[in-house]
């Protein structure tokens, strides 16, 4: 598999014939500190169209509101997720305390409708993955203490 640096304007070319290009949920509060940019998220939707995996892996959920979007851009597709637990992001990675309740309250409420998505809790440096098949696209909006 080739990896190559594209243009956005690359990702929506690709998905001009899709007669849906992206569905775009949008949280209460859109702009938490450490969410992707909302041109972010609309090129996530693009490329989660164009690639059709069968298979997605998420690296940081946070709110879950890009878990929200990879889900339901990619209908077919299921999606890990894995995020640290609230009590780990306040001692070792200095998260404020309310912040990470209210960021793991969301991500439960955004994420337990649907049978597609798996929430993993813990440290991905240390996670055993074994139990996780391959993925087709993997996002990586975690580690920022690094």
């Amino acid at each position: 598999m080739s990896v190559r640096c594209i243009r956005p304007h690359e990702v929506f070319d690709r998905v001009s014939t899709i007669p849906s290009i992206a569905t775009v949920v949008l949280p209460n509060r859109f702009t938490y500190k450490g969410s992707p940019l909302a041109l972010e998220q609309l090129i996530l939707c693009a490329l989660v169209k164009w690639i059709e995996p069968n298979n997605m892996f998420e690296f940081g959920t946070f709110t879950g509101a890009t878990a929200r979007l990879l889900s339901d851009n990619a209908p077919s597709a299921h999606l890990f997720s894995i995020d640290l637990d609230a009590p780990t992001r306040v001692v070792d990675v200095g998260q404020d305390a309310e912040l990470a309740r209210i960021s793991m309250d969301r991500s439960a409420v955004l994420l337990e409708k649907s049978e597609r998505i798996t929430l993993l809790r813990g440290d991905s440096r240390t996670y055993d993955y074994s139990s996780i098949p391959p993925c087709d696209f993997i996002w990586i909006d975690g580690g920022h203490d690094l």
